[in-house]
């Protein structure tokens, strides 16, 4: 659904991904990038400073629609702490990866939706940006130092909560649609 997504040699070309499952048709591509682009727009709408955020977006992101049973892309239990996670970032090439699962239950009808997938869009747009300005070769060879990175960027994404949702994001009582547990 995305820009310019380099393919590595070991990575199978998505086409034949999508064209050897049929949940992956045309029709299921152009409504997962039609609910994305309108989620962005409520986004782009919430802030003059985000004027442009859909071309950017556009150019800048690849977002890859990921199969899975849940609308989760990782769960579990890091020590004794329950996580969820709904996207994952791919730092070097600006990848959001996102479940078709959350794509089928967003409902652009439903405000919260809307300020939900937002809410969780910008975090990781904000991350990509963040990251992409701060990493130097020597980081990205130095564990501790990214994990460093990514933790200060995962707290200022954090700060940027233009529909004032990221806190209840964590709390399952206020939208359990959206459990997201730790993962965000």
């Amino acid at each position: 659904l995305g820009s310019h997504y380099e393919r590595r040699p070991i990575e199978e070309h998505i086409s034949t991904i999508m064209e050897e499952d049929k949940e992956f048709s045309q029709e299921t591509t152009k409504t997962c990038q039609d609910k994305l682009f309108a989620v962005l727009e409520h986004l782009e709408k919430k802030a003059k400073w985000r004027a442009g955020l859909v071309e950017i977006f556009k150019k800048k992101v690849t977002v890859v629609v990921v199969k899975t049973p849940t609308k989760f892309l990782l769960s579990g239990r890091d020590k004794r702490k329950i996580f969820y996670q709904l996207t994952h970032l791919g730092l070097k090439r600006w990848i959001i990866y996102i479940p078709l699962e959350l794509f089928k239950e967003v409902n652009l009808d439903v405000k919260v939706d809307l300020d939900m997938f937002a809410t969780i869009l910008n975090h990781d747009f904000w991350e990509l940006r963040f990251i992409n300005r701060s990493k130097n070769a020597d980081t990205l060879r130095n564990p501790p130092a990214l994990e460093e990175l990514i933790a200060s960027a995962h707290e200022l994404a954090r700060l940027d909560d233009p529909f004032k949702v990221m806190e209840k994001l964590d709390e399952p009582k206020y939208y359990p649609k959206y459990l997201l547990g730790s993962g965000i």
